[in-house]
């Protein structure tokens, strides 16, 4: 079945029912042929936002070299539980846990001279 197809369908059957029609309205209404139709919709939409997520991730995992603000404050909570200053650094400092980062070496210089 094509997504012009599925679409195509749940159009009639919006159309059938009014604009206000609910996804469960639409599931639980009409002949059989509807119904399978909206439920094989909605797997479809499902699967389809379930790829473009795991898609985003990817692309957000590659593009910062495997790290990520989540990853970096997740581990300064679980391991420094009593430095919460050490949250706003990274959130303000992403060069710190990110390898490509322009101001990483200059990060790394200022780091130096203060201590």
């Amino acid at each position: 079945m094509t997504s012009a197809t599925t679409t195509g369908g749940i159009v009639g059957v919006i159309e059938e029912f009014g604009p206000l029609v609910t996804v469960r309205e639409l599931a639980f209404a009409g002949k059989t042929s509807e119904i399978l139709m909206v439920v094989g919709a909605g797997g479809a939409a499902w699967y389809t936002g379930g790829v473009v997520g795991s898609a985003a991730v990817a692309t957000g995992r590659y593009l910062s070299c495997g790290s990520s603000m989540l990853d970096a404050i997740s581990y300064a909570r679980q391991h420094y539980p009593g430095a919460p200053w050490l949250v706003r650094h990274f959130q303000v400092h992403p060069e710190v846990y990110t390898p490509g980062h322009p101001s990483r070496r200059s990060y790394a210089a200022r780091m130096r001279l203060q201590a």
